[in-house]
């Protein structure tokens, strides 16, 4: 007989089997579940946001009978919002030699972005240290951004910490001095799962327009 906490398990973060011949029925509720495919294991996730279908685990030696299921994300937006990321390169470079963050949010009632400033605990030219601050009622994090100050930008094993276990874009701007040209580097974090700006933009509509980002 089962354990009544793998039965909670289960029902909370369940593994789909991916239909053959029918439609597997997405995801609408906040959360995430692991779906077999015949090409192996992938991660699903839902946020008002975003929604996600990424392969975790792929494998092709053993034949499976599950469905076929091909990368996917969905935003719940059209494109970044650039000026907001121009605004926050204008606040990095104020506070060099330091570097400086701040969220990006996104209201899914309103279906607007909001410019959140983050508060250092402490901040170097190396490091940072940040109160995490509430958000209101339907506003989601959406974009997580910092500055690598002057050198270029990058994700660091500081960074990788940070971002495990959540679901954001995540972005890092470089090169901030008054000779130098900046430089983004953005990443879509899904449960511990990294996906490159390059992946995101094979799979989506999703406009990066005007940006350098990379």
């Amino acid at each position: 007989m089962p354990h009544h906490l793998d039965n909670i398990l289960q029902q909370t973060c369940p593994t789909i089997m991916v239909p053959r011949f029918g439609n597997l029925e997405r995801l609408t509720e906040n959360g995430h579940r692991f779906l077999a495919a015949d090409t192996g294991l992938w991660l699903e996730v839902h946020r008002p946001w975003v929604h996600i279908i990424w392969p975790m685990a792929l494998q092709f030696s053993v034949a499976m009978p599950y469905g076929t299921l091909e990368p996917s994300i969905q935003f719940a937006f059209d494109s970044l919002p650039l000026e907001m990321l121009t605004k926050f390169r204008e606040d990095a470079r104020k506070t060099l030699p330091n570097e400086s963050a701040a969220w990006i949010t996104w209201n899914d009632q309103t279906r607007e972005f909001a410019y959140r400033p983050l508060a250092a605990t402490s901040a170097g030219a190396a490091h940072l240290k940040l109160d995490r601050p509430a958000l209101n009622d339907n506003e989601h994090l959406v974009i997580d951004i910092h500055s690598h100050a002057r050198i270029p930008a990058f994700f660091s094993p500081e960074d990788n910490e940070d971002d495990d276990g959540e679901v954001k874009l995540s972005v890092v701007v470089g090169q901030l001095g008054s000779d130098q040209q900046s430089n983004t580097k953005l990443r879509l974090c899904a449960n511990g799962l990294s996906i490159p700006s390059a992946e995101m933009r094979a799979v989506t509509e999703f406009r990066f327009n005007g940006d350098t980002i990379q």
